[in-house]
């Protein structure tokens, strides 16, 4: 007959590498390449839906703000050709006086 204080330490020894083998297969899984990059692409997309929400509330909540800083935007896109529409050149830059003698 066996022991039973030697059929409950294999029972416990049992139960400790049935957590071990789970342990190593959950973080085999965890350490996969693509479970590396899907969770990588999924705080992106979280973070990128956010900060677009907090975007549209912030507009929502200043609309005529919002429209000063997209017009200002877009005046500092054309202002090369605004400027050549309306014959002016732009400042060159500055050159140095010719010393008097």
């Amino acid at each position: 007959m066996t022991d039973p204080a030697l059929l409950a330490a294999r029972a416990r020894r049992d139960a400790a590498k049935l957590r071990l083998d789970r342990s190593i297969e959950h973080a085999r899984q965890r350490l996969n390449p693509k479970t590396i990059a899907e969770d990588a692409v999924m705080g992106v997309r979280t973070r990128a839906e956010a900060i677009a929400t907090d975007g549209v509330d912030a507009v929502k909540s200043r609309p005529g703000v919002a429209a000063a800083a997209l017009g200002l935007a877009g005046l500092l896109l054309v202002r090369r050709p605004l400027l050549r529409w309306f014959g002016r050149r732009e400042p060159a830059a500055e050159t140095p006086a010719s010393p008097d003698r």
